[in-house]
């Protein structure tokens, strides 16, 4: 009598028969035959080495089969965005592509990537080859393969940081993403590389974490990197183990490969699926971490250097959102909160446009599911030049969305994006609210019932910091010089008249919900 074939046994027997990435005309006669055509190998494995998923339709949690739910004529489609990093041109073709076959909206996730829903077999085609003629692609951002590599996303411009080691990750990405040496691993494999004192790409819970770190070595500074392996969290989550070495910097891209592969050698993490991944090494079959390093090493025909003395970050919270100076002098980075990761295409498009208008067209997705501008100056750049040797830090968030995913209610001043109707036509506007904190002070910021163009949000606030720092009593901050006055005298500083408050108008509807990828 035959045996059954397990779950793991198909998987491993299908990736043996056909590597994905060799099969791509396949994928356009689906476009052609239609999803009851599509076979089930396809649905249920080889799509994912293509970043893509059937879509479920949301009752896996209520109900379903063995909690999953049903499998929809539809496909999610997970872009990888190695580090993060972007430019404005590929985030408009995204904002196009949601638009056009995504019913309008997208999701960042906690790995960078950007992720379509409601993808059609017919238009799966088109999408991919639009990506592919922007410089992206969804090969590896699902399925048994290196994932996408995640990186600091102020990496470059980061005032504080250790050093910029994107370079690296896009290297790594390169030579990993698509490669047939590397489309059959155990199980998905996820590199964390940082050079963030934050470590805001969470090294702890990846396969490989490598963290910046600085020793003294023959009389002068070199920066290197800490590495851990192992890490992962779902049913049995596991905290990196840290490996007595400094990793060089020409030696990260060989040390993540040379992980892969000892990663890929073990046949032992191939018999069941749910215990694949690399830190059932450390928390099934009893390896130490100077085992795994003596393995690693014979792989690599080398010995890494001995690890250096770190100091972990001590905050949990781990993003960089707000507005921020960069080590480029006059610069900042702009970081908008982004509500459980989903935008629809009309915010991605006008980040784009922001990017291109007031920035370098530069854009970063962040781990914590977040979006960030970098090289912005227009408005701090603006206040600089109105209001030299202002001696007082305040914070100024911006959001366009009506869930305050910008935060402004917590801000000094908050600025909620709006429409204005100006000479018959409607223009972009922003309503004012100020005196949010948080911390030893919590506060809500108050509503002042001004609202103006864009354009004249310089004025405005140029307007309500002379006043405050003219009339100002002794030792006074922003926060108590707003609660001494009327929402009245607030408008009249803002607007340099009198004026009569306006509405804070409601959303029409709720954001929807998102669908997890």
């Amino acid at each position: 009598m035959a045996t059954k074939e397990s779950k793991a046994q198909r998987v491993e027997r299908l990736k043996r028969e056909k590597n994905p990435w060799d099969a791509l005309e396949e994928i356009r006669g689906f476009a052609r035959t239609g999803f009851p055509a599509i076979p089930p190998e396809w649905l249920g494995t080889y799509l994912r080495w293509w970043g893509v998923y059937t879509q479920g339709d949301g009752a896996g949690v209520v109900g379903g089969h063995n909690g999953e739910g049903k499998a929809l004529p539809y496909f999610m489609v997970r872009i990888r965005i190695p580090n993060g990093i972007l430019r404005a041109a590929q985030l408009r073709a995204i904002a196009d592509l949601s638009r056009r076959f995504g019913r309008g909206v997208a999701d960042i996730t906690v790995r960078q990537n950007i992720q379509l829903h409601w993808v059609t077999p017919e238009s799966l085609p088109e999408v991919l080859q639009t990506l592919e003629q922007q410089g992206l692609t969804t090969l590896g951002a699902c399925g048994d393969v290196v994932r996408n590599i995640t990186g600091c996303p102020v990496a470059g411009v980061d005032a504080d940081e250790i050093c910029d080691p994107s370079p690296l990750a896009m290297e790594a990405s390169r030579l990993l993403a698509g490669n047939a040496e590397f489309y059959n691993l155990p199980r998905k494999f996820k590199v964390s590389l940082t050079g963030c004192r934050a470590w805001c790409s969470y090294p702890e819970i990846n396969d490989v974490g490598l963290t910046a770190i600085t020793r003294s070595f023959r009389g002068q500074l070199e920066t290197g990197f800490s590495l851990r392996v192992g890490g992962g969290l779902s049913t049995d989550p596991h905290l990196a183990v840290r490996l007595n070495a400094f990793v060089r910097w020409p030696q990260v891209v060989d040390v993540i490969r040379g992980v892969a592969e000892l990663f890929r050698a073990t046949t032992s993490l191939r018999e069941h699926r749910e215990r694949a991944r690399l830190k059932f090494l450390f928390l099934r079959e009893g390896w130490s971490a100077e085992a795994f390093q003596r393995e690693l090493e014979r792989l690599l025909g080398f010995e890494l250097d001995p690890a250096e003395p770190e100091h972990p970050p001590q905050d949990n919270y781990r993003d960089h959102l707000g507005i921020h100076s960069q080590k480029q002098e006059g610069l900042c980075f702009v970081g908008a909160a982004v509500v459980r990761g989903r935008v629809s295409w009309e915010q991605l498009h006008a980040a784009a446009e922001l990017s291109e208008r007031h920035a370098s067209g530069d854009l970063r997705t962040t781990a914590m599911q977040n979006l960030l501008i970098v090289n912005s100056r227009w408005l701090t750049e603006e206040l600089d030049d109105r209001l030299p040797g202002f001696d007082q830090d305040f914070k100024l968030h911006v959001t366009g969305c009506p869930n305050s995913c910008g935060q402004h209610w917590i801000a000094d001043i908050g600025l909620e994006g709006k429409k204005l109707k100006v000479n018959g036509s409607f223009v972009d506007a922003y309503y004012f609210c100020v005196g949010g904190a948080v911390g030893s002070f919590p506060t809500i910021a108050r509503p002042v019932g001004y609202r103006c163009a864009a354009q004249q949000v310089p004025d405005a606030i140029e307007r309500l910091l002379r006043t405050y720092r003219a009339t100002r009593e002794p030792g006074e901050n922003l926060r108590r010089f707003f609660g001494r006055h009327s929402d009245a005298e607030l408008r009249q500083f803002l607007a340099g008249e009198q004026v009569e408050p306006v509405e804070r108008d409601r959303p029409a509807a709720p954001v929807p919900q998102a669908v997890e990828g």
